[in-house]
């Protein structure tokens, strides 16, 4: 019998009566939080071009998208990434709003994770995008904005959760003049807090025994507010780091660990992700992504946001976290 009669693709399945219950709650909650908040809800389309998800990247490698070729011969994909939309519409005039923006959404995406990783491809989502800022704002306080309002809503939804703070401005700081291929291995080294083989590369790559050193130690030096005296002496050859570390302490009740790389390449700023106790699965990721625009308008925006994956948020109440 053909597998289709009987069997889904793996990483999909149908939803339980209970855990559609559970989802239909978490989706309402988002949306009275976010509208509290002053949010206005978007839905991006379902279909949108392939190249609209691939010039972002995950890890730089396109092929985790569906993509197909319709019927006119133009190269489309199933949404697999909500803050691209979000940003291309904006970017564009097509979302229906001015500038600045506080925009949500709560909607699945679509990811093609390979066969035998157990990850699901059909991953439900609520989320928030702020696109652009008011005269005055600074910097900080748009990243201090982000992380209260993604806690408030956790609070919402799943009370508890730790929140981790990293910033990928430290490694382009780090990385300025090593070339792209090398850049690759040694985010995936730098993530895994694989000292030796980050020491490996560095010497390969021909990286100054400073920056070798920041880079080896750096991703062991994680935890509360006392760590940041740490690694400021780490990077004491490094006056902007510095400058991050220094900015890095407006923020309150995270753990430091700036080893965290997003797999998502227009992140170029602080980013957050945050954890239930007892479970390794992040249930919210986010961060500040200012130059995303300029890959639809040719000019940067201001632009910060985070998603809540509600599927995993599904997942830890069958197994009672």
């Amino acid at each position: 019998m053909e597998k289709f009669r009987s069997w889904i693709p793996h990483g999909f399945d149908y939803l339980s009566p209970d855990e559609i219950k559970i989802l239909r709650r978490l989706q309402a909650k988002s949306r009275d939080c976010f509208e509290k908040e002053g949010f206005t809800e978007i839905i991006p389309p379902g279909i949108d071009y392939a190249g609209a998800f691939a010039i972002t990247g995950r890890n730089a490698v396109p092929d985790r998208i569906f993509e197909f070729r319709d019927s006119a011969g133009e190269i489309l994909s199933v949404r697999s990434d909500l803050t691209v939309q979000v940003i291309k519409a904006v970017s564009s005039g097509r979302a229906g709003t001015s500038i600045p923006a506080d925009l949500f959404y709560v909607q699945p995406v679509f990811v093609d994770a390979g066969k035998g990783s157990g990850a699901a491809r059909e991953i439900y989502q609520a989320g928030v995008e702020m696109i652009g800022t008011s005269n005055g704002t600074t910097y900080i306080q748009r990243v201090q904005r982000l992380v209260e309002l993604a806690r408030t809503v956790l609070n919402e939804l799943a009370p508890g959760a730790r929140f981790i703070y990293g910033d990928a401005r430290f490694l382009e700081i780090l990385f300025n003049g090593i070339d792209s291929m090398l850049r690759r291995e040694l985010s995936e080294a730098f993530y895994k807090k694989d000292r030796r083989k980050i020491q490996e590369l560095c010497q390969q790559g021909d990286v100054s025994s400073d920056r070798a050193h920041i880079l080896s130690e750096m991703p062991h030096i994680f935890g509360g507010e006392e760590c940041l005296d740490e690694l400021e002496k780490l990077c004491s050859s490094e006056p902007g780091l510095l400058l991050l570390l220094k900015e890095a302490r407006a923020i309150q009740d995270v753990v430091f660990d700036f080893s965290l790389v997003r797999e998502l390449s227009y992140y170029d700023g602080p980013v957050i992700e945050a954890f239930l106790p007892g479970h390794t699965d992040r249930i919210l990721s986010g961060g500040l992504y200012d130059s995303l625009a300029k890959e639809f308008s040719g000019k940067s925006l201001p632009a910060a946001g985070f998603a809540v994956h509600l599927s995993e948020l599904i997942r830890s109440r069958k197994v009672g976290v």
